[in-house]
This record gives C-alpha cells, sequence and structure tokens, in this order.
C-alpha cells in the first residue's frame, strides 16, 4: 500500500534498492533494443537472430551471471519467443508497478493466475524503460506478429533429442523418414 517494492526478484531491466526499483542499464538497452526491433517490423524468429548474433545473453543467464562470472556457453544467447513475448507484454517497463498477478490457496501447491481485474496497478511508480506510446504502438503490432504454427504430435522421444550445439530439445519433423531439427 506504500509503494515499496516488496518482491524478492525484480524483472529483468531492473534492479532493487531499498525497496525500489532502478534501472539496470545492460539490461535496459537490451529492453530497448527489443521493442525497436518490433517497431521496425521484425517477427520473433528475426529478434532471437539479431539478439544471438548480437552476443546478448537470455535474461535468466544475465541474473546467473552476476552471482559468478565464468565463460558463458554459446546456448546462453539462445532467446525464447516466450521471454521475447512476456518482455513485450511487461507493464513495468512504462512504469507501472503491477502486483498481486497470482494466487496461492495453500501452501505447497502451485501459483494460480489471477483475473487482470483483481491485479493491483500503481502507474508511475518507478522509472520508466520504454515510453508510453512506444509501448502501445509495439502492442498494436503484437497481432500482427505471426507465429508459426505446427501440429503438435506426441512421440515417445519428445523433450529427450537435444541438439548437441545448444543443448535445446529438437523438433521432429515428419517426412518418409523421420527428421530432428533445431
Amino acid at each position: 500500500q506504500k509503494g515499496e517494492y516488496i518482491q524478492k526478484n525484480c524483472c529483468y531491466g531492473y534492479k532493487k534498492e531499498e525497496n525500489t526499483l532502478k534501472i539496470d542499464e545492460p539490461a535496459a538497452n537490451t529492453i530497448k533494443l527489443i521493442f525497436q526491433l518490433v517497431l521496425q517490423g521484425n517477427n520473433y524468429a528475426q529478434m532471437i537472430k539479431e539478439l544471438y548474433h548480437r552476443k546478448i545473453v537470455t535474461p535468466k543467464i544475465y541474473k546467473q551471471r552476476r552471482k559468478n562470472q565464468k565463460d558463458l556457453p554459446y546456448h546462453s544467447y539462445i532467446w525464447s519467443t516466450t521471454t521475447i513475448k512476456r518482455i513485450l507484454s511487461n507493464e513495468q517497463y512504462i512504469g507501472t508497478y503491477v502486483m498481486r498477478k497470482t494466487a496461492v490457496k495453500e501452501l505447497g501447491e502451485r501459483a494460480t493466475k489471477r483475473e487482470e481485474k483483481d491485479w493491483i496497478k500503481i502507474p508511475n511508480h518507478h522509472e520508466a524503460i520504454i515510453e508510453k506510446e512506444v509501448f502501445k504502438q509495439v502492442q498494436k503490432q503484437l497481432f500482427s506478429i505471426k507465429v508459426k504454427s505446427r501440429n503438435q504430435r506426441e512421440y515417445l522421444l519428445k523433450g529427450k533429442v537435444c541438439c548437441g550445439y545448444c543443448y535445446h530439445n529438437m523438433d521432429r519433423r515428419s517426412k518418409k523418414s523421420a527428421v530432428f531439427l533445431c
């Protein structure tokens, strides 16, 4: 109710200092780049390739890297479509603090997502990384970005065949003989 940031972790692009959110410049530059790529008309695959070629680590690896500085394997630079979608739809990047998005009914159970009308939103809570107008333009443009839809079939090796290069799960394409692609 005081507007203090009480969560343990903060979203990618920010760092927590004395119960307030401060901009984390290297991560904030990545956020700005992602929004810029959408405005330029790139689809998710093009954005993932661009982030990989610029050697920008994923948010998970970025948080881990702050704890210990090691040489990173090349699969640390491979972003997922889900991560990019989550960034593009996150209102915290325009300075809005969003609370109570999930609820836990009993201890030990998984959290369930609440309806948006039950969320608490505090506008202008912290410094924005993205301008509100840019955010609105991107939200309109998100509906035009297509994601390839494939018929997902169950098969015995689903989730068990991994790429030897990037260690991500490989997709199976059915032709005369099955082919696995990264």
